[in-house]
């Protein structure tokens, strides 16, 4: 019976002409192109229709069930996706620390979210001796250990690496735990030399950010102490490396309302410099943000989210066309970041405790100190962060990209009221722009899916974005 059917609340549906739809679901990931007697099923669904099903319209009914396109009319889609999320956040067999070595840094970047008053203050032996000590009390219960380095820039501190890895690697080697370890740079100090130690130390991604072309990027990231450019060094770091050592690079790309429209030049010249088609380099773009105090001196510069999803699918685009990226589906579970799983920590130079690095630069966020043995569940700080659920927002709750999203970001819910400016929505750039990514993606991998674009367009057609 049809009316024993509902059309999922988690479908996202692309017009390609007045025929065929594309249809993508994101809790089953299914993605499929609709014709126009599969669609005519579809309707009947979506309309309430009653009726027996036979034939042929079976056959597409259990292919819409399959992938979640339909769904039984007594199934609440939220309920099950929530069972799905709590079982994956909840997990304690994995522990993830963020270890900020120093809070020194290099750069003197006007909207960085630490402030410019930041400690200097390498990690001491006695924290780091306490960071090895947490490790030995999880140790018999985790699986998997994930180490991101972070900073201030974290290079300025690269024998506390070193010195940290030596230890924790050889303990997880002996226990059997699985290690993953990862470092956040600015890259002025990412040397062939220095690439080498950091992978003898099993980092193999690192993460570096540009803010455009040459030009724009060393006004806006430059050395602290003279004020000279980095972009040049950066890229001929990255040049240095890259064929000799299998790690995964990711450059994080900032835009802001005076840098976009020279992201293709940066692009162009990535590809110039021979970093396209690696197979070890992708690029991702991320708008700035005025996300904490300390950096609302920049509130003038950031763009509104839905500006910026228009401009980040075009540049993704334009990138894929340079060999800088791959265009897949939505990733899943965006929001179940370390800072809200049970075993996720940021840990400072000092030994505060906080669970996102975006609130480092605020003692008064912390939730504990290292080796104090403090009770993380009874510090209202903690509770802030592990009572938060995505579930308890309308705006989620009602979301077509609840699955992929999955809240996107705890800290811009929790601490909501300290971003400035436009760029105060808590929701992704994908809520604006996942029909035009559904698009490109299955016409570069589908030859029919780009046909009959082609012909729509032929024909004076535009497809619904």
């Amino acid at each position: 019976m049809y009316q024993n059917y509902k059309v999922s609340r988690f479908n996202t549906m692309v017009k390609i002409d007045d025929d065929n739809r594309l249809i993508y679901n994101g809790l089953s990931q299914g993605f499929s192109l609709l014709d126009s007697s599969e669609m005519e099923v579809f309707d009947r669904v979506q309309l309430g229709k009653r009726g027996s099903i036979t034939g042929e319209d079976r056959n597409i009914i259990d292919h819409l069930l399959v992938n979640n396109f339909l769904v039984p009319v007594d199934i609440d889609e939220v309920e099950v996706f929530k069972k799905h999320y709590l079982k994956e956040r909840e997990k304690t067999d994995n522990m993830g620390l963020t270890i900020l070595p120093t809070l020194n840094c290099n750069f003197g970047c006007a909207y960085c979210f630490e402030g410019d008053e930041k400690s200097t203050a390498l990690m001491p032996e006695k924290i780091q001796q306490s960071i090895f000590r947490l490790l030995e009390q999880k140790g018999p219960t985790i699986k998997s250990l994930n180490i991101t380095w972070f900073g201030g820039e974290p290079l300025i501190g690269l024998n506390i690496i070193k010195k940290l890895s030596n230890r924790i690697i050889p303990y997880c080697d002996t226990r059997g735990i699985a290690y993953y370890a990862s470092l956040i740079t600015n890259g002025y100090l990412l040397t062939d030399e220095i690439v080498a130690e950091l992978y003898l130390r099993k980092i193999r991604t690192i993460q570096i950010t540009l803010d455009g072309a040459e030009l724009l990027h060393d006004q806006s990231r430059f050395l602290k102490t003279t004020g000279e450019g980095s972009y040049r060094r950066i890229i001929d770091n990255i040049k240095g490396y890259i064929h000799k050592y299998p790690l995964k690079t990711l450059i994080r790309i900032n835009m802001d309302k005076r840098n976009m429209d020279s992201i293709y030049a940066l692009l162009d010249d990535l590809a110039a410099q021979g970093l396209g088609n690696t197979g070890r380099l992708s690029v991702y773009f991320s708008p700035i943000e005025a996300s904490t105090y300390a950096c609302g001196k920049v509130v003038d510069d950031v763009i509104h989210m839905k500006n910026f999803a228009e401009h980040e699918f075009e540049l993704y685009k334009y990138a894929l066309s340079k060999g800088l990226c791959d265009l897949g589906l939505p990733y899943r579970l965006v929001g179940i970041c370390t800072a809200s799983r049970p075993n996720g920590l940021v840990i400072l130079p000092n030994g505060d405790l906080h669970r996102c690095w975006e609130t480092v630069s605020d003692g008064k966020k912390k939730v504990g100190l290292l080796g104090n043995g403090d009770d993380l569940t009874k510090n209202a700080m903690e509770t802030k962060w592990s009572s938060w659920t995505p579930f308890a927002q309308e705006e989620c709750r009602d979301c077509a990209i609840l699955p992929n999203c999955a809240g996107y970001c705890a800290y811009r819910f929790i601490y909501h009221s300290e971003f400035h400016g436009d760029f105060n929505t808590p929701c992704p750039a994908l809520k604006y722009n996942i029909k035009d990514k559904l698009l490109h993606f299955a016409a570069s991998k589908d030859p029919a899916v780009a046909r009959l674009l082609l012909l729509n367009e032929a024909r004076g057609g535009e497809a619904i974005r």
